[in-house]
């Protein structure tokens, strides 16, 4: 169902899966190569999860990537959707992979690495004052300072409700150049946008997100095109610039990354979420388990990567629109509700993986839910997680072994 958003629908089977499954100790060449649309079904029922030294896991292709399987992902992925996503940066999912095997918890921490800049742009000063007092000459630009952060341009009177961004990371040397260029361009064109640049008085100045360039509904190829002309006519601009590894999409434009709105969250915020909730399942699926070599870690953690980033709309087609699930609860006539994932914890004491989050109901917001999942570490909370990890059983009364749920 396509409206401002990809919505896809998640209804639980208890059927075998119909896609290609695979052991996650396997080597991870063999991994990414053996996709050959196998009948398995997901466990083997009669293994002791403590003597199993195998796990396997169901595979949907998604894209240039690949995801946990699901039913309805994979038929729309067949019928219209890997046609129509955003590619995802390969590059992006090793980086992020290589770095959760060390992950901090600390949110701080966590920032500081995965924005970490080659650049300190402190005393950029002298230039940021000749930047605002150029783009004050403009009738149809107006900026304003976000705290000690960044300093926000809008043009033609902003771009409105928000549906995706890019993200350019230049040289110190060339990032107000790239600033004055972007307000000019838009300017010019009539392109109603947004963008904000990093102030040489923020307090994360070695951090890469130096230009944000929001986009409203349905403009995305016009602010692209407007960036594209810069490209073109100047490139040296975009020589040398930072790709932070959470921009995990590839615009048009070399240098220039692409990523969804994420409604009521920091883009930002969610990708660090991620990469935390993807080690946290990780660790969940090892439980009661061998230790997983390297190569065994690598494996399943280049699938449970971008599963958790669709699963927290950080994928978006390339239109710009971003994709999310409904469920349908069992009492049908209610309607369908919008799951937005709150937090995924691991409790190493319990073997327990918690997922919470909220339910937000697509026409009356009076209907909205809460809810919390408990998945046991026993074989059949893994069973469970992985037989509906997208909507997590919410659609029905039945009660599903080695899982616990309340909706509230």
């Amino acid at each position: 169902m396509l409206n401002q958003v990809l919505t896809v629908y998640g209804e639980s089977t208890q059927e075998k899966l119909k896609n290609s499954c695979y052991n996650c100790n396997v080597k991870s060449t063999e991994l990414a190569g053996n996709n050959n649309g196998r009948n398995d079904s997901q466990w083997d029922s009669l293994a002791n999860l403590e003597e199993d030294r195998y796990l396997r896991v169901g595979v949907t292709r998604l894209g240039n990537v690949d995801v946990l399987y699901d039913e309805q992902l994979k038929k729309a992925a067949d019928s219209f959707l890997n046609e129509e996503i955003m590619p995802i940066s390969g590059q992006s999912i090793d980086e992020l992979v290589k770095y959760s095997t060390h992950a901090s918890y600390d949110e701080e921490i966590i920032r500081n690495e995965l924005y970490n800049s080659a650049y300190d742009i402190r005393d950029l000063t002298t230039v940021e004052d000749q930047t605002k007092s150029i783009l004050s000459r403009y009738e149809n630009v107006e900026t304003f300072s976000q705290g000690a952060s960044y300093e926000w341009v809008e043009v033609n009177g902003g771009c409105g409700k928000c549906e995706s961004r890019f993200y350019i990371a230049p040289t110190k040397d060339n990032i107000h150049k790239v600033i004055r260029k972007l307000a000019q361009t838009f300017s010019e064109n009539g392109t109603r946008s947004s963008f904000k640049y990093k102030l040489s008085t923020a307090r994360h100045t070695k951090h890469c997100d130096r230009i944000i360039i929001y986009n409203g509904i349905g403009k995305k190829e016009e602010v692209e095109e407007g960036i594209r002309g810069i490209y073109e006519t100047d490139p040296e601009l975009f020589e040398n610039t930072e790709h932070s590894p959470v921009w995990i999409s590839e615009s048009s434009i070399p240098g220039v990354y692409f990523a969804p709105e994420t409604p009521e969250y920091s883009y930002g915020n969610r990708a660090m979420d991620a990469v935390c909730y993807a080690k946290n399942i990780s660790d969940y699926l090892w439980s009661n388990m061998h230790t997983p070599s390297q190569q065994e870690y690598k494996g399943i953690m280049k699938i449970l990567m971008p599963s958790v980033m669709l699963q927290l709309g950080l994928f978006a087609l390339k239109d710009g629109r971003d994709i999310h699930f409904s469920t349908r609860l069992a009492d049908k006539s209610l309607g369908s509700f919008n799951i937005k994932v709150r937090g995924i914890g691991y409790s190493q004491s319990t073997n327990e993986l918690t997922i919470s989050g909220d339910l937000r109901h697509s026409k009356d917001s009076s209907e909205n839910r809460e809810y919390e999942i408990r998945y046991s570490g026993s074989r059949e909370g893994k069973e469970a997680l992985l037989k509906d990890f997208y909507c997590f059983h919410l659609n029905g009364d039945e009660q599903i072994p080695g899982m616990t749920k309340k909706v509230f």
